[in-house]
């Protein structure tokens, strides 16, 4: 059976772009499409999800062959999918920066990876190019992650499209960016996510906001993917650990980001 790459949309969300998304990466990645139809309005204040349901009554798209509809909320979907299809990726569409429903669709997505531990992709509406990446931006805090043995889909853009990758860490720090940088990289060679070769590329920005240090290393290397490690407890020093730099760098990005729940 063939890996699932799986697109959970809504009518507003403008989900062609990330169908499209979907579309380009199943081929090199060797997986099949599903589109399942639900709705985040849980997360939506009174006034936002009036508006949300009025575009849904004025808006019926057509709906792809490989179609699931869901008679629930997001999160009660997907995860019900997930003990269907494992998937290999779960792929959302993400309002532009300026929409009212923008925090609303940052929430649907860290409430899903609580429920639905899963690579999941946020694909922007509009504002970038490429469709398949080409370098990606992994964003780590230094400390210690794992991630699952189903993880793989960082390994397989690597391999398969064929891409390169950058990790990136963010600090205020005043050690030299060798010692810096050799940290972030033995965080990730020892999170069994992907292997690092010695040498590799790595970009350090110092920086006191964290979220704004991603970003401003993800552009700086003009990365077409934004990786981001997100744990589920709080920690102490954990850039990660609020999710309030995550979901920063969630609405703000300019490229598709990738989160990938730890298992810490």
């Amino acid at each position: 059976m063939t890996p699932a790459i799986v697109v959970l949309t809504d009518t507003l969300t403008a989900p062609d772009r990330a169908l499209a998304y979907a579309t380009e990466l199943a081929a090199p990645l060797q997986a099949h499409v599903v589109r399942v139809h639900a709705n985040h309005d849980e997360f939506l204040s009174s006034a936002a999800a009036h508006s949300w349901a009025s575009s849904r009554r004025q808006a019926a798209p057509a709906l792809p062959t490989q179609v699931q509809v869901a008679e629930t909320f997001l999160t009660g979907a997907a995860a019900e999918l997930i003990r269907q299809q494992e998937p290999e990726l779960m792929i959302m569409a993400r309002p532009d920066p300026t929409d009212e429903l923008e925090e609303a669709v940052s929430a649907a997505a860290l409430n899903l990876l609580r429920v639905a531990p899963y690579p999941l992709l946020l694909v922007p509406t509009a504002g970038w190019g490429n469709v398949l990446p080409r370098r990606l931006a992994l964003a780590v805090d230094g400390r210690d992650f794992h991630v699952d043995h189903h993880h793989g889909i960082v390994r397989q853009l690597l391999e398969r499209l064929p891409a390169r990758l950058t990790v990136v860490h963010v600090t205020d720090e005043t050690n030299p960016d060798a010692v810096i940088g050799h940290r972030a990289q033995f965080s990730v060679c020892h999170s069994g996510l992907v292997h690092v070769p010695e040498g590799s590329p790595r970009k350090i920005v110092h920086q006191a906001d964290v979220a704004e240090g991603i970003l401003q290393g993800a552009a700086e290397l003009d990365a077409d993917l934004l990786v981001l490690i997100v744990r589920h407890h709080r920690r102490l020093g954990s850039l990660f650990a609020s999710n309030s730099v995550t979901t920063r760098v969630i609405n703000e990005s300019l490229i598709p980001v990738l989160l990938l729940p730890s298992l810490d």
